[in-house]
This record gives structure tokens, sequence and C-alpha cells, in this order.
């Protein structure tokens, strides 16, 4: 059972974009949110986060786990991010990861930056992805927060029904990111449902050139669309 979650923001002037991120265990169930300093933004729930300086957003924000979907579409819809760079109708969205044995929950891809040219959705890991409440992810966060951790999603063609998703950024602990993108392999696939673009494949692999291992296997179901309905 899932207790809270937590999601993280930049603090800006306006509201551009809402970050996702843990913060520590708290005393009620909820999800939070931190964010890229300077002060926090106007919101209910929202609140500093200064427990360790430096290592995490200094801003955090909570939600009630039944209501996370409804809720995030305060902060996840394609408004906050300019027009030209918004991602398309089929890609906006909450995604729940179902079945990643990890401590990340959630995906917002309304909040990610779009390049038509190269069909490539871009997303930051600590800022658009939903954590659980657990020092476990406490440390997953810290991390992909000082790698500066971002998934560039590039789609095969225009029906965007397959991506391969490339990390990028700094270093995870001590390895190099171009290690790891070296020998891992993040595909999506679209997976048959209602709507378009509401179900996706995420299986991982690891290797070098053709030898490749299936080492994990998720998927991605639509939450909250990109019109806020849930």
């Amino acid at each position: 059972r899932v207790s809270s979650f937590h999601r993280g923001h930049q603090a800006m002037l306006t509201d551009l974009l809402v970050s996702v991120l843990i913060v520590l265990a708290s005393a009620e169930e909820g999800c939070s949110a931190g964010g890229d300093g300077g002060t926090c933004r106007d919101g209910a729930g929202v609140e500093s986060f200064t427990a360790i300086p430096g290592l995490l957003p200094p801003c955090k924000e909570s939600f009630e786990l039944p209501s996370l979907a409804a809720q995030s579409a305060s902060w996840c819809k394609p408004s906050v991010v300019q027009a030209t760079k918004r991602a398309p109708e089929k890609l906006q969205g909450l995604f729940w990861l179902k079945g990643l044995p990890l401590d990340d929950v959630a995906a917002c891809f309304s909040n990610g930056e779009w390049d038509e040219s190269t069909l490539t959705l871009k997303l930051t890991v600590w800022k658009d992805f939903v954590f659980m409440d657990s020092y476990v992810a406490l440390g997953l966060v810290s991390q992909t927060y000082l790698s500066e951790l971002v998934y560039h999603i590039k789609f095969e063609n225009a029906s965007l029904t397959d991506a391969v998703i490339k990390p990028s950024g700094n270093a995870l602990g001590k390895i190099p990111l171009s290690a790891f993108a070296a020998v891992a392999t993040f595909d999506l696939k679209e997976l048959p449902s209602s709507m378009p673009g509401d179900k996706w494949a995420r299986p991982s692999t690891f290797g070098l050139g053709s030898a490749h291992i299936l080492t994990n296997y998720y998927e991605a179901w639509r939450i909250l669309d990109g019109n806020s309905k849930v």
C-alpha cells in the first residue's frame, strides 16, 4: 500500500512548470512536490522543503492518493508549456507507471517540451515524474535532480506509436550518463486502447550491439488527459 506521493516545482514568478519530487515521509496520506530554487509558487499545499539544502528542490506540494489524477490537473497541463513546444494531444496527460518496481509512480507528459522537427518529447525526470513517499525514493530523486537527468522520447514517425527513450545529463552517482545510455535501451510502444495514446508498453533492455537482455517491463496508463479529464 502506498501511503503518499510527492511532486516538486521549479520556483518561478509565474506558474510555468510544476515539478515532480518527493520529500521525507509525512504523517498524513498524500503526495508532495518541490522546486528548483528561489521562492515557492503560490498554491494550496505548497510549502518550503529545506530538509536537505542543495540536494533536493526546496518546495513541496501534497496530494491525497485517491485524488492524485484530479488534483494533478492544477499542474500537469499543456498550457504551462510554450504553444510551439507543447506535446501532441495523443501524448498529453499524466501516466500511471503500472508495474514499475521503482519508487517513481507517474509521469506528466503534458509538461514536456516537444520538438516537431525530430518528433522528440523532452521530460526532466525530477520535475515531470511523481514519486512515492519513501526514503528509497528520496535518494532516487536526489540523484535525478543532481544529475539533471532528462529523457528524450524520440518517435520513429508521425504515427507516434513507437519511440526510443534516451537519457542525458551528467552522471548517476559515479556512472556517467553517456556510459549508461550506451548499454540501456528504453522503448515506448503504444498498446491497443479505447483512445489513441492511453496505454503504452515500456520494456527496458541492457546490452551491447545485438546482445540485449530484457531487464524490466511495465506499462504507462493515462489517468489524466491534456484536457484535465480523469
